[in-house]
């Protein structure tokens, strides 16, 4: 079975007691065959966690906090993240409304605490913030409390209803603007074509909902599709495709006429990614959300035509 480890923070790698190399925001592979060894993750500074393990199907399937793993048919990749580091007591920020509180704290991880006429809400963050701004919703957000921080890697958006408090949405974002009728998000990506994004938003009173008719997608001034080689053009495809961009410019008329179909065949995909080794590399990968701290993918095949997509099809 083959393995990939991926680790945010640098650690070393040990299997079955014997060191076998150092991550650091690197890929390190490795097969290995039953009976599966003992494998040990040990960081080398405190922004990580120790963690030893045998990757079997049950581990697999149910990693612990800070490591997702995903199923790459034919072997795995296993990325470990920064943990919130395990700071003393320490209130980082606290707001007062007049119906309800809040304070962002650290104890023993780093926790976000809302009390309310109607009772307390205390949520254990999975990020270390740096500092945090609170707001009320008014007019169309009214009973919606905006909770904006800002962390080492960006900044994330956490939006509560207040009535019976509720984590309604958490977004990392790059801008946030809040309207009468709702609120938007922005966000840019790294993508081949550097897309943003500005998602708009509603609350109806119970859940808050994205305007997909209001969503904006742009690329980068300098990008040109144009000069794309034949092998990137797939991977530009699925990027447009999945922020719902103009991907129509990277189809024949044929396939065109049949785009409706195309969400349906490719499925809800939440990334897109190179083949490993063990796979044919002309084929595309797509990540799949599976469950808690777990994905899958699935490859596809794009056939080209002067520099146009003719047929998609999935392979096994």
């Amino acid at each position: 079975m083959y393995f990939y480890f991926f680790s945010e923070y640098p650690a070393a790698v040990k299997l079955q007691g014997i060191y076998y190399g150092k991550i650091d925001r690197s890929v390190k592979f490795c097969r290995l065959s039953y009976p599966l060894p003992l494998v040990e993750i040990c960081p080398l500074t405190d922004a990580g966690n120790y963690y030893t393990f045998f990757p079997d199907e049950k581990f697999l399937s149910a990693p612990p906090e800070y490591l997702s793993v995903t199923d790459l048919k034919g072997g795995y990749m296993l990325r470990f993240s920064t943990s919130a580091k395990k700071d003393g007591f320490k209130i980082l920020a606290q707001e007062k409304f007049s119906d309800l509180s809040l304070t962002v704290f650290s104890d023993n991880g780093y926790k976000i605490s809302v009390e309310t006429v109607n009772g307390s809400y205390i949520e254990e963050l999975d990020f270390k913030p740096l500092s945090v701004t609170a707001s009320m919703g008014a007019t169309g957000n009214a009973g919606l409390l905006f909770c904006e921080f800002l962390t080492e890697k960006g900044k994330i958006l956490q939006v509560y209803k207040t009535a019976d408090v509720t984590l309604l949405l958490k977004k990392e974002y790059a801008e946030f603007t809040v309207f009468e009728d709702g609120f938007a998000l922005t966000e840019k990506l790294f993508d081949i074509a550097k897309h943003k994004i500005v998602y708009y938003f509603t609350f109806d009173g119970k859940s808050v909902a994205e305007n997909r008719a209001k969503r904006e997608v742009t690329a980068d001034g300098k990008f040109c599709p144009e000069d794309l080689v034949a092998g990137v053009i797939p991977y530009a495809f699925c990027e447009e495709f999945s922020v719902g961009g103009d991907y129509g410019y990277y189809l024949s008329d044929e396939i065109k006429e049949n785009a409706d179909k195309l969400g349906e065949y490719l499925g809800n995909f939440i990334g897109v990614t190179t083949p490993p080794a063990f796979r044919e590399q002309n084929q595309v990968g797509l990540v799949y959300k599976k469950g808690e701290r777990t994905y899958y993918v699935e490859y596809f095949l794009f056939d080209l035509e002067d520099g146009k997509i003719v047929n998609v099809k999935k392979v096994d």
